[in-house]
């Protein structure tokens, strides 16, 4: 291995006119040999390194969380599905320390499409922490598939109903499972086979006129409702509640409003309202997330952030009164509030989880889902260079930070020996100076002119800035 510097002076022509230098660094391996830590898994053939990172800039994330259902997305750009059992049942997880076996459930893996969802219980997620991994492994023929959704979301752990939503919409009772062992299934409304839709974790549920009936899953103070939901048009649609069908006990409802804006809010009958200050725009995701403390005081986040509360708005309610549902509420007697749009992941927990922990779950389930890449171990390339982007006056004279900018790299054959290279391109990574892996898209790579052109997704790139690592 060797290391030297690059410093790049070409920026000034990125497509966007925004011209920026980063110091990072890119990487290239000739071959990549399976990473086999563990002897439990020796006859597995691939692995690779997932990490988590928790820091101010992917999760913000200041204290360690507790047994958490981390999300792991696969798709062609970062997994080779043809590698893997057509089903996925050769897929397993480690700790870094190459031992101690994760519990994982698949949600989806569909090797046509190149797509799979699977969620990895992770004992302790380290805050404010860029060099955490769990290890992955696949490429066994013969395995037997573990994945155990009761053993990643367990109710000894607080959660009470967890619904992916994966199924074809349909009306027959228990049509929409629970991965708990409280086997809280679901029955549809007015779902049909054309309502399951991609959403932002595999599939979701698009509503309408339609709703979702759930068993009494809340019946004690101390709860979390939670789901990612996109709205079709603005209007007074419920996302969850959960009261009397009739009568003047009080009922929870979790909603939009365009009395309000279209900002979400907690709306307890007899009680009041708990609002929030995000607006929510329709066809655009968010993460909604409310929360009821032993004490009734309700808190409600948008996107990992806690915007309303602590309230206490309990009216006269005591306990949940059932008649819980999805996609909309009972009003005077009958179902109100339609939701109109896309549904999915919804959970409820039986107690209040804490700031970290829906901070967390916002920001390993987002769609860019910056907190959790893929990497591989640096040691295994052979070369690697630094390169500075310099943001001074000096360079592209930027005084401001810019945050998730895809800054442009050019190859040439003065700068770059194509040779050590594969012949594609396809062994070139990039990471930041503390090993966190980048996105990045290779635009053009062509070996016979010794010319690339890669496009390289930067969290943040530093103004007046010619140093930074």
């Amino acid at each position: 291995m060797f290391l030297c510097s690059l410093l790049l002076d070409q920026c000034k022509k990125s497509r966007f006119s925004c011209y920026s230098f980063f110091l990072f660094s890119f990487i290239f391996l000739g071959t990549f040999p399976a990473l086999i830590n563990a002897a439990d898994y020796s006859a597995w053939s691939n692995s690779k390194k997932v990490y988590i990172n928790t820091k101010r800039l992917c999760a913000d994330v200041n204290g360690n969380v507790l047994n958490f259902p981390l999300l792991i997305r696969l798709h062609a750009g970062n997994f080779d599905f043809s590698e893997a059992d057509s089903n996925g049942s050769d897929m397993r997880f480690n700790k870094s320390d190459g031992v101690t076996t994760l519990n994982y459930e698949i949600a989806r893996w569909n090797q046509d499409s190149s797509l799979a969802e699977i969620w990895v219980k992770v004992d302790t997620v380290l805050g404010n922490n860029s060099s955490q991994y769990v290890i992955m492994y696949w490429g066994k023929s013969d395995a037997t598939s573990e994945s155990d959704g009761a053993a990643v979301f367990e109710t000894s752990n607080k959660f009470a109903g967890v619904w992916h939503l994966e199924e074809e919409g349909d009306t027959i009772p228990d049509g929409f499972k629970d991965e708990t062992t409280n086997a809280f299934h679901a029955k549809g409304v007015g779902l049909d086979s054309n309502t399951d839709v991609e959403a932002v974790i595999g599939k979701g549920q698009q509503f309408a006129a339609d709703y979702l009936e759930l068993p009494d899953v809340i019946t004690q103070p101390g709860w979390t409702f939670s789901a990612w939901v996109k709205k079709d048009a603005a209007t007074v649609d419920a996302i969850y509640g959960f009261g009397p069908k009739t009568g003047t006990n009080p009922s929870v409802t979790v909603l939009y409003t365009s009395a309000t804006g279209n900002l979400p809010i907690i709306s307890v009958s007899g009680g009041g309202t708990a609002t929030a200050v995000t607006a929510i725009s329709p066809g655009t995701w968010f993460h909604i997330t409310a929360t009821q403390d032993p004490d009734y005081n309700y808190r409600l986040f948008v996107n990992g952030v806690a915007e309303a509360g602590p309230v206490d708005v309990r009216g006269a309610m005591t306990l949940a009164e059932g008649n819980e549902t999805i996609g909309a509420n009972w009003a005077s007697g009958a179902i109100a509030n339609y939701f109109n749009g896309i549904i999915d992941e919804p959970r409820i927990s039986t107690s209040a989880r804490s700031f970290d922990w829906i901070k967390l779950s916002y920001a390993t389930q987002r769609p860019d889902q910056r907190a959790v890449s893929f990497g591989d171990v640096l040691g295994d390339w052979q070369y690697n260079r630094d390169m500075t982007l310099n943001t001074t006056s000096s360079g592209a004279d930027i005084t401001s930070d810019l945050y998730s900018f895809p800054v442009l790299v050019r190859l040439t054959s003065e700068n770059f020996s194509f040779s050590e290279a594969k012949t594609n391109g396809e062994d070139i990574r990039f990471t930041k100076s503390d090993g966190t892996f980048l996105f990045h898209e290779i635009e053009r790579w062509d070996n016979s002119v010794s010319r690339a052109e890669i496009w390289v997704k930067v969290d943040t790139v530093f103004g007046d800035n010619n140093s930074q690592l």
